[in-house]
């Protein structure tokens, strides 16, 4: 019908729906305040912080503001809905898919934890997904119940009279006269369902993103995705700057899910760590970028990719190239002593990894002889790892080697590519001020994948 007013996501010209619900309760106010008054049909989803599920939170809201009010609820079965979350999400999710999303509602470190709050069941992620979406339905059925002024219209959306349905419960259960009205309808919910499964259109600035990431490279020597697999304070952020430098879509701790930085910017090693939760490959959603220059979690969880999961990079991406970034033992011990972030409660980075890397085998040992034995461990366990599996480029390279520049140039780009400045340089070392022993962190900023591309005007967005 074309004489309903529906909002799907976007409830006014300048605000989704769930922004404004979620002011709304900040605020102390009715959730469904200032929804726009003309709006006939609501979808409701959010991927708002960890997780906000209006038809959850704000139902008494919603009876208090239309008392006589319409639900519709998609029943099927949690394993063939589950089926359907697994596909690529929506734009405005970065492609994400509502899987992972909802992920984020369930996951062990989230604000809003849905599986302590309404007992979810299930061990595993999957499971308790699933067990949120049947909570989902009772609590619906339960809420009409008590409020049985309004109206709950069941339907399962894979099934095939699932447009008859619609069409019965909104006009009556003899709307539907003749065969060839059931067939009109039949063929709209097909049209539907296909329009809504339709893969996504690049806007110009997508395709220009996309573009430009396929010819930059073109220049790279080695395959991507390219991997830094030795430990953190090792020249990480001088790698990251040498690739983005030359004009590459990069990573440093932090992933967009997609390559044009859309959706949740999140942390690459939790990211990756749900993925393997979910039973997904480890870089879905993470941003397809070309390198991953640093991804370990130390936050909540230990999670040290290079070291527990290179058989999972390699069965995925069994021509990835790897870089052993190394340094003088002394002074990376002496390196992550001194490190410290507010991200972390200012508690220093050897503390940190001494928690994840303790255990029975390791007591008596002191800290700096623990992180050297764990060092030295990683050093043996990479070149063992590529001695297995020869498909993969490993390049090794010592930070404090004046050699370094030119390993790294030469291994990725080789000698003549022109460039007026190096593009290595020391960009992340240790700076105390005098009057505190916190560290000054300067992070890169600049992406050339997303602000390099030009602009209508033919500038570039620099």
């Amino acid at each position: 019908r074309n004489d309903l007013t529906i909002a799907q996501v976007q409830c006014t010209e300048t605000s989704k729906c769930a922004d404004i619900l979620y002011s709304n309760y900040r605020s102390h106010v009715n959730s469904w305040d200032n929804m726009g008054d003309d709006n006939d049909y609501f979808t409701l989803f959010e991927h708002w912080g960890a997780c906000m599920l209006p038809q959850i939170f704000f139902l008494a809201d919603l009876h208090k503001l239309h008392k006589d009010a319409t639900l519709i609820v998609n029943v099927q079965s949690a394993d063939s809905w589950y089926e359907s979350t697994r596909g690529k999400g929506p734009a405005e999710y970065g492609y994400v898919p509502l899987e992972k999303l909802l992920a984020n509602c369930v996951g062990e470190t989230v604000q809003t934890n849905y599986v302590k709050w309404y007992n979810l069941e299930g061990e595993t992620l999957t499971e308790q997904i699933k067990s949120l979406y049947d909570y989902t339905i009772d609590h619906l059925r339960r809420f009409v119940k008590r409020q049985p002024a309004h109206t709950l219209v069941e339907v399962d959306a894979s099934a095939d009279d699932a447009g008859e349905v619609l069409f019965r419960a909104f006009y009556g259960e003899g709307a539907l006269e003749d065969e060839v009205a059931v067939q009109h309808v039949r063929e709209c919910w097909k049209r539907a369902v296909a329009i809504s499964q339709q893969e996504p259109v690049y806007s110009e600035q997508e395709e220009a993103v996309l573009e430009y990431q396929r010819e930059t490279r073109k220049n790279l020597l080695l395959p991507t995705p390219i991997f830094t697999v030795g430990l953190p304070k090792a020249g990480t952020t001088s790698i990251d700057n040498f690739f983005r430098c030359h004009g590459m879509h990069v990573s440093h701790n932090l992933c967009y899910p997609s390559p044009f930085k859309t959706g949740k910017l999140g942390r690459c090693g939790r990211l990756m760590h749900q993925n393997l939760q979910l039973g997904r490959g480890i870089l879905e959603n993470t941003g397809d970028y070309d390198a991953y220059t640093q991804y370990e979690e130390m936050k909540d969880l230990c999670f040290f990719p290079q070291m527990t999961h290179l058989q999972n990079i390699h069965d995925q991406y069994p021509n990835a190239t790897f870089i052993l970034n190394m340094r003088n033992l002394d002074k990376w011990a002496h390196s992550v002593h001194r490190w410290q972030h507010m991200d972390s409660g200012f508690v220093p980075l050897d503390v940190r990894m001494s928690r994840c890397f303790s255990d029975e085998t390791t007591k008596g040992k002191t800290t700096p002889q623990l992180l050297k034995m764990v060092y030295e461990q990683q050093i043996d366990r990479v070149r063992e790892f590529v001695r297995q599996y020869p498909t993969h480029h490993l390049v090794e390279v010592n930070i404090d080697d004046e050699g370094a520049p030119k390993i790294m140039q030469e291994s990725f780009f080789g000698d003549n590519l022109g460039k007026n400045e190096p593009c290595w340089g020391n960009k992340n070392s240790n700076k105390i001020s005098d009057s505190s022993t916190k560290v000054i962190v300067n992070e890169p900023k600049y992406d050339p994948v997303y602000d390099l591309i030009p602009s209508k005007g033919g500038k570039q967005n620099v």
